[in-house]
């Protein structure tokens, strides 16, 4: 898996983007930009996810 690409959890889409971390064990969120922005966390929500051997971050949102 490469890019990012969408598939559906729970009836709702999420949107996968590859971190690009090849061999990392974790991954961290450090920052957001721009980290006052109501979208950035009033309508999403971030995490990460391992797929395999790559990790990915997704958003979901309304």
């Amino acid at each position: 898996m490469n890019g990012w690409f969408q598939e559906v959890v729970d009836a709702k889409p999420r949107t996968y983007c590859n971190v690009l971390c090849p061999g990392a064990d974790t991954v961290y969120l450090i920052k957001r930009h721009p980290q006052n922005h109501r979208s950035c966390f009033a309508h999403f929500t971030y995490k990460i996810e391992k797929k395999g051997s790559d990790f990915y971050m997704w958003r979901n949102g309304k």
